[in-house]
């Protein structure tokens, strides 16, 4: 049981980190070719727009992780650090 915990553990942190190198992703992508395959009402009107989202629903998988105990907050904590690290053009002053 104890080696099962400590694999959730390392998983739900792997897809944290996950989450947020997927919104930094974001920034690489062709707006145009995002909205080709979205409603009008419904299309970013910049990649900032996208990024935004992404970031968002990491921190929302990163409180969700925090929450139900699979991550420490301190691990939370930590993994928004490196991403900041790794990526400071994504952190508004």
């Amino acid at each position: 049981m104890r080696g099962s915990l400590k694999t959730v553990r390392r998983r739900a942190l792997e897809r944290v980190r996950a989450q947020y190198e997927y919104a930094a992703g974001m920034s690489e992508l062709s707006l145009q070719s995002v909205n080709r395959v979205r409603p009008p009402s419904m299309q970013y009107r910049s990649i900032n727009e996208l990024v935004r989202e992404w970031l968002a629903a990491a921190g929302a998988v990163c409180t969700f992780a925090v929450n139900i105990g699979v991550i420490t907050p301190q691990e939370a904590l930590q993994i928004i650090r490196d991403f900041q690290a790794a990526h400071p053009d994504m952190v508004d002053e």
